[in-house]
């Protein structure tokens, strides 16, 4: 009735105009929420509802011009019309100097304001005591002489004291008799806090409505106000308040403990620190059962959060709970179910995922809960928890949502992940289409933005949750293996993928998938090949007969293709030529256009590594062409960057040079590491070749940093080979120790790599020349001569001539 008096009364505006309105004022504030819908606004104007949307009532009140002096009283009877049963809460009134904790103030010694402070911050951050101690501070320098503390701490939502109790309580502590309206009982309350030069603490304020009242009629009355929520409050100086650093937590627990108790176990104190991960209060409940039982050592406490971080006691988790009461439930639900599931942090869209909401309503609840600092976000806007409140809400989760409705959630979050994760993996292979999930898994649009954090920003996450329920859902093993393994390969997590499709094997024995048994061990199997293992060739051969036994060609063809990656990597390159152009006759009969540009790729590198280097050049070429008809530009970039190799045996650097740069432009875009990396060392190679080294050594380190810790040790190996050679060409003496320790590690890294072991072996050798070490050397070109042994291809065969004749001599 009193909204539809207000619309008549401010020209009858149309229910879609009042909503614009609403929009304006939001977006003004910096509230989330949004513009409502123009149906929304018309059902608060009709009589009998049973639930009142406190926020949004109060929101159109403000748009049809309600002075603001009346919105606090319009929003209590929404308020008591919401919870008809609701009890006035009374406010916990302290007057006199408040008592500051000494060890656990946190001081805020840069700050003494001269009017109103909001401190905000998560649950146990220490707000009260920072309150606490700015309030001392002010009467310490006589700004003042008392203080008035006002306790606020509320039930469930909308159970608070309001504006009214708080003013009348505020009075009747000091003694003044308030009458008359609101604002007549504020001004009264300003004039009595002036008299007794009083500060007032407002703590635990949970609304704007019970605090911005106060502050309009304080008249220069310092005002210190603490909330759980980043309320609006205009005029206010706003101190939020972060984390504790660890040496902060340790001084802490050595202030409440004693010095003597941390003496020997300040490595203990440091990593309690680490677990409370900067909450001082958590901190100071485990430094004082230390204290106070002698059969606590601060290594007891240490095992006891590792354990569970319930350990801290009750105390951490009843603050958190005062926050998480005033949520409402679609907030509360989000919290509970982002705690129970394994990833340090997650997207909107994820978070969305796991209540079943679009990413523009999940927005709105992340941000509900980031102002109620139950949530922080990251600078790549990923929303995480402090372990504390996942404690808390995991707890709660368990409590009050049933199993199915938990593993549910669980369901929808590893769906929106491998729907991710195709999208990237097609993405990342430079497709105009998507790649298809055998499992019919809805795929998901990212942006080209997103597609190149995905595999360490969402991969590690989505490998996390799916294998930790993979007893519950093998299939999702099996999907997300099928799209993530070749990306986090190329990505330089070749562990994971190994270990993702190992789980695969198993998930797809077990339901009787012989196609996803095929395509995991032939994972398994060319990642295998990367790594120079022994048992590569057993499981590219499981994979050949798994795929002719599930009729799947394709697959087959692939299994085929790694077989001969396998048969050139351990030296026998005719085999090798024969089973990539039987591959490529297959792909041909077939139609598997696509593959074409891989295979004919393969071929090229064969035939160099054979000295047929025409007919190299000419596959190379080729295979570059395929990849631009196809728009594959990843392979594009390969074929270029093998190109290169070809042109600077045939003696043209500078041809050299132009197809390894646009390789590395190429691979640079698409964020395909490997390809980058060979590129960049292919370049170093032909600046080499025209005598340009300090740029050759630049591009060799480039080179290296993209191959080190990428899990391709033979890439590493090569890049440290080729590195190396350029820094002898200097023939700077001063450089010889560094060089003899980049060939150590490329010995290292090229265990199972005859070739790279047998160049690095060599190179070795010619620094001990340079040294004047002729006994050295020899044994080295002795090693590097049996390493290489038969090895065919003319690069073999010209070191083999180099260290026979270095032998020789």
């Amino acid at each position: 009735m009193q909204l539809r008096t207000w619309r008549r009364e401010d020209g009858d505006p149309s229910f879609g105009e009042i909503a614009r309105r609403v929009g304006a004022l939001r977006a003004k504030s910096g509230t989330a929420a949004g513009v409502p819908g123009r149906s929304t606004v018309y059902d608060c104007f009709r009589d009998g509802r049973r639930r009142i949307d406190v926020a949004l009532v109060v929101d159109i009140a403000r748009a049809l011009h309600v002075p603001d002096e009346q919105v606090p009283e319009w929003r209590a009877r929404c308020v008591a019309a919401r919870h008809p049963k609701r009890r006035e809460l009374p406010v916990a009134v302290q007057r006199g100097r408040p008592v500051r904790v000494e060890p656990f103030t946190r001081r805020l010694d840069a700050i003494l304001p001269e009017t109103s402070v909001l401190i905000t911050g998560m649950p146990g951050v220490g707000k009260t005591q920072a309150a606490t101690d700015l309030a001392c501070r002010l009467i310490d320098r006589g700004r003042t002489a008392d203080a008035l503390v006002l306790g606020l701490r509320g039930g469930d939502e909308g159970a608070f004291p309001s504006a009214d109790s708080i003013v009348d309580a505020a009075c009747s502590a000091l003694g003044a008799r308030a009458t008359g309206s609101l604002g007549d009982r504020v001004r009264t309350l300003g004039d009595a806090l002036r008299a007794h030069r009083c500060v007032l603490v407002v703590d635990d304020a949970s609304h704007v409505d019970q605090v911005a009242p106060l502050l309009a009629g304080m008249g220069g009355v310092p005002v210190i106000v603490t909330s759980r929520v980043a309320l609006e409050l205009p005029g206010c100086l706003h101190l939020p308040l972060v984390r504790w650093e660890v040496r902060e937590i340790v001084e802490l627990i050595a202030g409440i403990a004693g010095a003597r108790r941390i003496a020997g176990e300040r490595d203990a104190a440091e990593r309690i620190a680490e677990l409370v991960d900067g909450i001082p209060l958590a901190a100071a409940v485990v430094a004082a059962r230390v204290r106070d039982d002698g059969e606590w050592s601060l290594s007891d406490v240490v095992d006891a959060l590792q354990e569970d971080l319930g350990a801290v006691d009750d105390a951490v988790h009843a603050s958190i709970a005062a926050t998480y009461r005033v949520l409402d439930a679609q907030a509360r639900r989000l919290l509970r179910y982002a705690a129970m599931q394994p990833c340090a942090d997650l997207t909107i869209d994820q978070l969305g995922a796991l209540v079943d909401l679009d990413a523009a309503d999940a927005e709105q609840v992340v941000a509900v809960l980031e102002a109620s600092y139950l949530m922080h976000r990251g600078p790549s806007g990923r929303a995480a928890m402090h372990a504390l409140v996942r404690s808390f809400a995991a707890a709660r989760a368990r409590r009050e949502d049933p199993p199915r409705a938990r593993h549910a959630a669980l369901d929808r979050l590893a769906a929106r992940f491998i729907g991710e994760a195709w999208s990237v993996a097609a993405q990342r292979a430079g497709q105009a289409e998507p790649g298809a999930s055998r499992f019919g898994t809805d795929l998901v649009e990212l942006t080209g933005e997103d597609v190149p954090e995905w595999p360490l920003a969402s991969g590690l996450s989505a490998a996390q949750l799916v294998l930790e329920r993979a007893e519950r859902n093998r299939s999702a093993v099996i999907d997300l293996a099928e799209a993530c393994a070749p990306t986090f390969e190329h990505s330089g997590m070749g562990r994971l993928a190994m270990q993702l499709s190992t789980r695969a094997v198993e998930a797809a024995r077990h339901i009787g998938d012989r196609e996803g048994e095929a395509r995991a061990e032939l994972s398994i199997g060319s990642l295998a090949v990367r790594r120079g293992e022994s048992d590569a060739r057993t499981h590219l051969e499981r994979a050949r007969v798994l795929a002719r036994d599930a009729g799947v060609s394709r697959l087959e063809l692939r299994a085929v293709n790694s077989l001969a990656v396998h048969a050139a990597q351990s030296g026998d390159l005719a085999e090798a030529l024969t089973q990539f152009r039987t591959a490529h006759a297959v792909a041909k009969e077939h139609g598997f256009d696509d593959v074409e540009p891989m295979l004919l790729d393969n071929i090229g590198i064969t035939l160099r590594r054979l000295g047929r280097l025409d007919e190299a050049l000419e596959s190379a070429e080729s295979a570059y062409l395929a990849a631009l008809a196809l728009g594959h530009v990843p392979w594009a970039a390969s074929a270029l960057s093998n190109l290169s190799e070809v042109q600077l045996l045939l003696g043209d650097a500078k041809a050299a040079e132009a197809s390894a740069t646009r390789a590395i432009e190429l691979a640079g875009h698409f964020e395909t590491r490997v390809i980058h990396a060979y590129a960049a060392t292919n370049l170093g190679a032909a600046l080499a070749a025209q005598g340009r080294f300090a740029e050759a050594i630049l591009r060799h380190g480039d080179a290296l940093r993209l191959a080190e810790g990428f899990g391709w040790p033979d890439l590493e190996a090569s890049v440290l080979v080729n590195l190396a050679h350029a820094r002898l060409a200097t023939g700077a003496p001063e450089d010889r120790a560094r060089t003899r320790e980049i060939l150590g590690r490329a010995v290292e890294l090229s265990e199972g790599f005859p070739m790279e072991r047998g160049r690095a072996l060599h190179a070795l050798g010619l620094v001990a020349l340079q040294e004047d070490d002729p006994e050295r050397a020899e044994k080295l070109f002795r090693d590097a001569l049996a390493v290489i042994g038969a090895a065919s291809g003319p690069e073999a065969q010209r070191i083999r001539t180099d260290l026979e004749t270095q032998l020789a001599l």
